[in-house]
């Protein structure tokens, strides 16, 4: 009985954030110290971001797309665990909210490319790895994190598009923008959703964290490129 308080204790503890820090982040005047260590954060970056904008020219990362985008119809074929109507509902759902709350139909285009491939590809690593199916509920809810977790790049990069910037100078610095932000909350996602299960309250929470995990890793890696070939595609908008 005392583990499972001390576990609820721990699930509320990594929910909360969740809800409140995006509020006290708000509340905080920016001040200099906080310009200096956005700086390091980028500063830091830079190497990793030079080296990932030299192997992704426009033409590289339409390659890639195009590659990751057939890989992930043939992983929809061959998934034993089938689709339900809740996965096609949630990735429309997505595609629609997204258009509207960013009023960019090419960052509607590029988050709703990314949580399809990315879905296709983790559930169908999932079966072949012989993973237990999960159910129709905990699959949509561990996409529906994952594309909240996807909306914090897409929204970087439609922020940094300027008409005087390439490609993939904008990938680029959307990238420095938003790769810490990405990481740090696909961590507590993943944490609060096993510590649901440690704590009673979701059963199959820490296979949706696992999903999330999956998830959050190929969104990691398919990112640039569908950025950048997304990018090159509308043009300089």
């Amino acid at each position: 009985a005392a583990a499972r308080v001390a576990a609820m204790a721990v699930a509320a503890a990594l929910l909360l954030p969740l809800f409140m820090l995006a509020g006290a982040m708000a509340l905080k005047a920016r001040t200099e110290a906080t310009a200096v260590r956005e700086n390091q954060r980028r500063f830091a970056l830079r190497p990793f971001l030079t080296i990932l904008r030299d192997l992704l020219p426009p033409s590289s990362s339409l390659a890639i797309s195009a590659i990751l985008l057939i890989a992930a119809i043939v992983a929809g074929f061959e998934t034993a665990d089938s689709s339900g109507a809740g996965d096609y509902g949630l990735v429309a759902t997505v595609a629609l909210v997204a258009a509207v709350v960013f009023v960019s139909l090419r960052t509607a285009l590029m988050a709703t490319l990314l949580l399809l491939i990315a879905s296709r590809l983790a559930v169908w690593v999932a079966d072949l790895a012989g993973l237990a199916a999960m159910t129709d509920a905990a699959r949509v809810a561990a996409l529906s994190m994952a594309a909240i977790l996807y909306a914090q790049l897409a929204l970087a990069w439609r922020d940094r598009r300027n008409p005087r910037r390439k490609a993939r100078e904008v990938v680029q610095m959307a990238l420095a923008d938003g790769y810490f932000a990405y990481g740090a909350s696909s961590v507590l996602a993943v944490s609060a959703m096993a510590a649901s299960e440690a704590a009673g309250l979701w059963r199959e929470g820490l296979e949706a964290g696992l999903l999330v995990t999956g998830l959050a890793l190929a969104g990691m890696i398919a990112a640039p490129p569908l950025m950048t070939a997304v990018g090159a595609l509308f043009g300089r908008d």
